[in-house]
């Protein structure tokens, strides 16, 4: 347990280093490593060493939830292939088709239920009790990216939009 929470608290480093990117306008390096270093933390947590449960069922269902979250995640980085473009930082385009029709941080979201999917389909217990603490830094990821980035961007086209679709759901 004590590796786990280790990673989290990188995790947490990590995530305020982005932002520090960002707030200093240095954002291309470090933020691409920022991320990779995000995402592979997130991949490596169910796989460290750690009490394992074995219910065939219970990985089963996280094989799902995890294929599920891959594909939602998937579907909302097409949005911004279909309309050519990096990523939202980056655009003068504010992308409210498809999953953002439904959900103001699709990506976010379906990369909060892989996550889950994959604890489940290892069996992984400790990276299970550590879901609330990826969620809240998802949360809280796509609250600044709303709050510094988004709403300056796009300004009242996107206080509507705020209005009329949900941050997750």
């Amino acid at each position: 347990m004590f590796e786990q929470i280790i990673l989290i608290l990188v995790l947490a480093l990590n995530f305020i280093f982005i932002w520090l990117s960002f707030f200093y306008k240095k954002t291309g390096t470090y933020s691409s490593w920022g991320t990779f270093i995000w995402l592979a933390i997130l991949v490596y947590l169910p796989l460290s060493e750690q009490p394992r449960f074995g219910l065939w069922w219970l990985k089963l269902l996280g094989f799902v939830i995890m294929l599920f979250g891959l594909i939602i995640f998937l579907k909302a980085r097409g949005e911004f292939r279909k309309k050519k473009l990096r990523s939202r930082r980056v655009t003068k385009k504010l992308i409210v088709s498809g999953l953002y029709s439904k959900m103001r941080h699709p990506q976010y979201f379906g990369l909060m239920i892989f996550y889950a999917g994959l604890c489940l389909l290892f069996g992984a217990l400790y990276a299970i009790y550590l879901i609330p603490a990826v969620i809240v830094l998802h949360v809280l990821q796509a609250w600044l990216e709303e709050k510094y980035i988004l709403e300056k961007m796009f300004k009242q086209d996107y206080k509507k939009y705020k209005k009329k679709v949900g941050m997750f759901w």
